[in-house]
């Protein structure tokens, strides 16, 4: 009887364990859920302070559109492996962002695939500024880059956006690869870099350390698996709310940029900016090489960042500048003198220095472009490669 008695106690003590459990993850999700929705639509008294900043940058949108962009942008879109470059973006259907089965990101003018033997493809690769992280389908660079030759030559050309997140140059070297060996050749192909390049110092791509772990360890530890579990339940993520705040108080906000400011100046070094900068360019020898060999024209593009020719006084969320993009500070002013002396070559347009001068926000987060910025770089892209006398001189 006593084993007996224990065991029902055992058991309801359980059970009640569980019932608690359950309740308070159901109470965790409605705070959050609460959280939520007091960001969004808290009057603009009280509303956080990041929300009205992000209003500032979406000028054509609400408080509801503005979090519906950020949350098809950041929340509700994964990852997906992918040969060569490691991954790439998983397809996914939104109301602002949108990514075909081909793991391209969809532009105002939507490009068939595979490309139609007839028309004139370019392909337009980068980092997450050129997936448009923060923007919706039609903003995005290479959008605006085929709005402008749709403009001009109808529907005979398509730009494909193979924008990804992390992707630097030694991404991009592999994911041109990996499409010409499928058999997609591209007849531009335009290479957007700069802002990762620098972040990305030691050359690790991205998913090195989740593949290194998935080679050593053929099955995840029990442990591992209880974390990967326990990081998606409300409670655990109440927690980490509560430890770790998403919005910062404004006065340490105003600390951090403060502090972001002077460090831009100092960023980075001599001998690692040099040495990023020679990895760049074998990157882009290399692309040069395939693009030779398989009769694709190549251009490259060095793309504007917070750091360099833009006053930071305008830049809403310079307070949240992660130490990777910090260090191109310095590292662009290198890159300046070595593009002074002709160090990258042909078929490469500066155009770092776009908004040097405009004193205004640019940025609708750390270091993803608002519509405006994204404009301007498809048009610098469009004026400076000589886009149009190239398509030409190939007869496209």
């Amino acid at each position: 009887m006593k084993i007996r008695d224990l065991y029902k106690d055992v058991s309801l003590v359980c059970m009640n364990l569980g019932i608690l459990f359950i309740v308070i993850n159901l109470l965790s999700l409605a705070g959050l859920k609460a959280l939520d929705y007091y960001n969004r639509n808290a009057n603009a008294a009280i509303r956080d302070d990041l929300w009205a900043k992000r209003a500032k940058v979406y000028p054509g949108l609400n408080d509801e559109q503005i979090s519906r962009l950020y949350k098809e942008t950041w929340e509700l879109r994964q990852y997906v492996y992918s040969p060569f470059s490691q991954f790439a973006e998983k397809p996914f259907s939104g109301e602002y962002v949108n990514v075909t089965e081909a793991k391209i990101r969809k532009s105002k003018i939507e490009a068939p695939w595979p490309p139609p033997k007839e028309a004139t493809t370019i392909f337009v690769f980068g980092g997450s500024t050129t997936f448009g992280y923060g923007l919706p389908d039609w903003e995005t660079v290479p959008s605006f880059l085929g709005d402008a030759l749709a403009h001009k030559h109808g529907d005979k050309i398509f730009v494909y956006n193979f924008g990804k997140a992390y992707f630097y140059s030694t991404h991009e070297m592999l994911e041109f690869q990996r499409l010409l060996w499928e058999g997609h050749r591209p007849d531009i192909a335009i290479f957007i870099d700069g802002l990762n390049e620098f972040y990305f110092h030691e050359d690790k791509l991205a998913w090195t350390e989740r593949l290194t772990a998935l080679t050593e360890h053929s099955t995840p530890s029990t442990w591992d698996s209880i974390q990967a579990l326990a990081r998606r339940l409300p409670i655990f993520r109440m927690i980490d709310f509560l430890i770790h705040p998403l919005n910062m108080k404004e006065k340490s906000r105003t600390k951090q940029a403060e502090d972001n400011y002077s460090r831009i100046a100092t960023g980075g070094g001599l001998e690692t900016s040099n040495r990023i900068i020679d990895r760049y360019l074998r990157n882009k020898s290399l692309i040069e090489t395939l693009g030779r060999h398989f009769g694709t024209v190549t251009l490259f593009v060095w793309q504007p960042v917070p750091t360099y020719k833009y006053d930071t006084k305008y830049h809403l969320f310079v307070h949240s500048l992660p130490e990777g993009h910090i260090r191109s500070g310095l590292s662009y002013d290198v890159a300046q003198t070595r593009y002074g002396k002709g160090d990258f070559g042909e078929s490469f347009a500066w155009c770092a220095d776009i908004q040097d001068g405009l004193k205004k926000p640019l940025y609708v987060d750390a270091v993803h472009y608002n519509a405006e910025l994204s404009q301007l770089l498809a048009n610098c892209i469009f004026k400076k490669t000589n886009l149009e006398d190239t398509m030409r001189a190939n007869k496209f």
